[in-house]
């Protein structure tokens, strides 16, 4: 499978705010928020994407991958976002992206996964051909299906 191009690097920074300012990430927080319970975590099953079909084309949900430990998978990656990429993410691992991006990826998603933190995270692709466009990525924790384990939906959408 095709890998992201080599020299390929992701420049982002944490926002120091815990607020998206992207219009659609705003739209999923408070989405978010009005599903989740005061005692916990949103779960997936209170997610319908089609109540987000607006901006669904830059959503994704990344679980923690069952036959791989301390692995993860994109079980679903916007078509905004692969069309941008110029590569399909959908059921694939971090390992899709070149060895420091996804070294940082991992430890991300950890910290989502261990501590419950959201992310709000803002930046741009660099070697990309797309470098001239600031995103912002937005990662919140939701409960899995299993009820147990920890998923992320977020919003990844360009200021363009």
């Amino acid at each position: 499978m095709a890998k992201l191009p080599e020299g390929l690097n992701v420049e982002w920074t944490a926002s120091d705010t815990d607020r998206p300012a992207h219009p659609s990430n705003v739209r999923l927080h408070d989405y978010y928020l009005a599903k989740k319970p005061a005692d916990g975590l949103p779960g997936r099953a209170d997610f319908d994407l089609l109540d987000l079909y607006d901006i669904a084309p830059g959503l994704f949900i990344i679980e923690q991958d069952p036959d791989n430990r301390g692995g993860i998978r994109y079980r679903l990656v916007g078509s905004d976002i692969e069309a941008r990429l110029g590569i399909s993410l959908t059921g694939r691992g971090t390992g899709a992206f070149t060895e420091p991006v996804s070294e940082r990826l991992q430890s991300l998603y950890e910290d989502i996964f261990t501590n419950q933190t959201i992310h709000i995270l803002r930046g741009r692709f660099v070697g990309s051909g797309i470098e001239h466009v600031d995103y912002e990525s937005f990662l919140l924790p939701m409960r899995a299906r299993d009820g147990h384990s920890v998923n992320i939906i977020g919003g990844m959408f360009a200021f363009d």
